[in-house]
């Protein structure tokens, strides 16, 4: 298989992800000789795959989930900064005081994002849960590309082995 010389440029072609590029090839080649079935093969090969339905949709899922339980554990926090800073108006020229304040408050909003995102997990894996596999593999792969999903390892994995399986039906 691949002995035209248009199907093995078109399969390079394809490796390197110029898959339009590939068709053209194949299809001009399909031109000179439309019953040879390996270009008819590999044009199939390169053209690109229907994705499932629904991917814009778990991708808004996704992003709403985020931001609604990044939102949900923040919103105590900045709704108390009105009070704290009426209450520091009150102690003039304290330096201490004042660094001590700040550093409380990020480590607030830290153990509160670091909260967030263990809420987005939790809502994320419950709604994947009720998908069934191929979708389920489908809009955690969409999601991984939007949301960059590798930067929050090892808690993506971990929380994901409790709440789903250890791994994925295409792995």
């Amino acid at each position: 298989m691949n002995d035209h010389p248009a199907a093995r440029r078109a399969k390079v072609l394809a490796h390197y992800g110029k898959n339009a590029e590939a068709e053209r090839e194949l299809r001009h080649a399909l031109q000179a000789d439309p019953q040879n079935t390996e270009l008819l093969l590999a044009l199939l090969e390169v053209r690109p795959k229907p994705s499932p339905p629904g991917g814009l949709r778990h991708q808004l899922i996704g992003w709403l989930l985020l931001f609604g339980s990044v939102t949900v554990t923040m919103a105590p926090l900045f709704l108390g900064i009105k009070p704290l800073e009426l209450r520091f108006q009150l102690v003039p020229d304290d330096n201490l005081l004042l660094v001590l304040a700040l550093g409380g408050f990020l480590a607030v909003t830290i153990a509160s994002l670091v909260a967030g995102l263990y809420l987005f997990f939790w809502l994320w894996f419950s709604y994947l849960r009720r998908l069934p596999i191929e979708e389920r593999n489908f809009a955690e792969g969409k999601l991984a590309l939007s949301l960059n999903l590798y930067s929050m390892e090892p808690q993506y994995s971990r929380v994901r082995r409790r709440m789903l399986g250890s791994v994925r039906a295409d792995a």
